[in-house]
Order: C-alpha cells, then sequence, then structure tokens
C-alpha cells in the first residue's frame, strides 16, 4: 500500500523546503539563476568563461556542476554590483545612482 495523502504532501512539502539543486545546471537554469539571457551564457562560456562557474561539457551540451555554481555565488557575493548595474557606467561622467549606492552598501558591509 502507498502513502496516505497527507504523508505524500509532507514529502512533498520537505522536498521543496530542502531546494536541492541537481547535480548539473543546463544553460537554461543558469541563465534563470543569473537573470541572464540563454544566448549570453552560451557567449560568455566561449568567449569570457571567468565570468561563470566552471564550465563542463558533456556529450556537446554545456553545463554547469551544481556545487561549483554554489561556490561562484558564494565568492561573487560581496565583490558584484547588483544584477543589471554592470556596465551602465561605461562612459564619462558620474556613476548611476544604482551603481553608487551599490558600491557604498557593498563598502559599508565590510
Amino acid at each position: 500500500m502507498g502513502l496516505s495523502a497527507s504523508k505524500r504532501a509532507a514529502a512533498r512539502a520537505a522536498m521543496h523546503a530542502q531546494r536541492v539543486l541537481p547535480r548539473y545546471l543546463s544553460v537554461y537554469e543558469l541563465a534563470v539563476l543569473l537573470h541572464r539571457h540563454e544566448k549570453t551564457i552560451y557567449e560568455w562560456s566561449s568567449t569570457a568563461p571567468e565570468r561563470l562557474p566552471r564550465v563542463t561539457r558533456i556529450a556537446g551540451r554545456v553545463l554547469f556542476d551544481a556545487r561549483d555554481v554554489e561556490r561562484w555565488f558564494d565568492e561573487q557575493r560581496g565583490d558584484a554590483l547588483p544584477f543589471g548595474t554592470e556596465g551602465i557606467n561605461e562612459g564619462p561622467g558620474r556613476p548611476k545612482k544604482a551603481v553608487t549606492v551599490a558600491r557604498r552598501n557593498a563598502a559599508s558591509s565590510r
């Protein structure tokens, strides 16, 4: 006999609470986590791999080890500006407000 409906629901809730990542993440899954387009991840994996966690290619697919992604997120946490603010102050003039605020918050948290 199988699990009762309440036990199945409890097991499902426990799995969702843990949020266990799969062993490898696809380009799409990493793109969602980084708030970037899939094409950007593919481009960076070939032209600027230092901008991403370590790339693993299996059977022609670009994959990312979930443990490497977690480590990479931990390394990036204190140094990075909020998503969407990098590169917006490339030209002359004073920094955009989002960049200034991010830098101030980063400096005060150290």
